[in-house]
């Protein structure tokens, strides 16, 4: 059963600009999500109209980051075995299935096995070490489930969204700075950054290596080559 009340933290924002209201996103105290993992688990709720989500400042991670991420929530028990029915909010099966171990804590507290996790359309079925009976499995609906980021192996040239958010963005050749990360979206093969200017200007950076140079995690900085019309406004090659 969903809980009947709950205090935590507005993180975000759901503007709807074909209705009336917004929602407001709240989340437990020191967890925080990305644009991504919110737009995923309002999606059911959302679906019927044009939101846009919005995260508050104080969810943008600009300061130290989570060595603990969200992996997945519970939202109902499957059979009678202690298999769950979950909303990834991360990667999805594929990724998940190769952690062998998940946390109860977004501190990494309650370290419990993961036995098993397959793909059921957009949800997850998972097993998890201690559940094995529909009761045990009950009792988890509504739970966040975390993974730690020491565990994970990304592909090169990848980086996790919490890690990119709140870095400087910094001209490679002149040093200049354009801005903080402020959202990262996947569309396609590549990340695209909203990089946020001292302005509260947005601008959308495509981080293909053409434009991205490398990627300084431990200075907090992201170095680019951007061409003209990302950061400042396009030239028109017909003016002369």
């Amino acid at each position: 059963m969903p809980p009947e009340t709950f205090t935590g933290p507005v993180i975000a924002v759901i503007r709807r600009a074909d209705d009336v209201e917004e929602k407001w996103v709240t989340a437990p105290q020191d967890c925080r999500y990305s644009r991504q993992q919110i737009e995923q688990a309002v999606r059911f709720q959302e679906q019927y109209f044009r939101s846009q989500v919005i995260l508050l400042p104080h969810n943008a991670k600009e300061n130290a980051m989570q060595t603990y991420l969200p992996a997945c929530k519970i939202v109902t028990t499957h059979g009678v075995r202690g298999e769950m029915k979950a909303l990834p909010l991360c990667d999805g099966a594929a990724f998940l299935a190769k952690f062998k171990r998940l946390y109860a804590t977004p501190q990494g507290g309650g370290e419990t096995p993961l036995l098993g996790v397959r793909a059921q359309g957009n949800m997850l079925l998972i097993r998890l070490g201690g559940v094995e009976d529909m009761d045990a499995a009950r009792a988890q609906v509504g739970r966040t489930w975390y993974f730690a980021k020491a565990d994970a192996r990304l592909p090169e040239g990848r980086y996790f969204i919490d890690d990119l958010l709140g870095c400087r963005v910094l001209d490679a050749d002149t040093g200049a700075e354009y801005g903080t990360i402020r959202a990262v979206e996947h569309p396609a093969a590549q990340d695209v950054y909203t990089v946020v200017d001292e302005a509260g200007g947005e601008h959308l950076f495509p981080a293909v290596p053409e434009f991205l140079d490398r990627v300084d995690l431990e200075a907090r900085t992201v170095y680019v080559r951007p061409i003209p019309g990302i950061f400042t406004p396009a030239v028109n090659g017909d003016e002369g």
